[in-house]
């Protein structure tokens, strides 16, 4: 499991892309945004939780990651284009307060 610390605020473009064995990951309670690609490509990604406060999605964020749920807290207004694209086992998506998509 992969866990952020607390002061990091957003995670920047492709930060974790390819990480191929990074199965877990444990997000800051203050982070406001997840930037493109981030975890882009991390295929044995299945499980993350979203902290209250995010409020934005890049694109391709999570693609083609293993995510089986994603529930993202009611901050969450905005997900940009293929944020959870390519993620055959991804069954459930509760997008709460979420605006804008695309």
């Amino acid at each position: 499991m992969l866990t952020l610390p607390n002061r990091i605020t957003d995670i920047n473009y492709q930060a974790f892309r390819n990480c191929s064995y990074l199965a877990s990951v444990k997000l800051p309670k203050n982070l406001n945004m997840i930037s493109i690609g981030a975890f882009e490509n991390c295929i044995a990604l299945t499980e993350i939780v979203f902290p209250n406060g995010l409020t934005s999605i890049g694109s391709d964020a999570f693609r083609n990651t293993r995510l089986t749920k994603v529930s993202l807290p009611d901050s969450t207004t905005n997900i940009s284009q293929y944020a959870f694209a390519d993620n055959p086992n991804l069954t459930e998506l509760d997008l709460n307060k979420v605006e804008t998509i695309g």
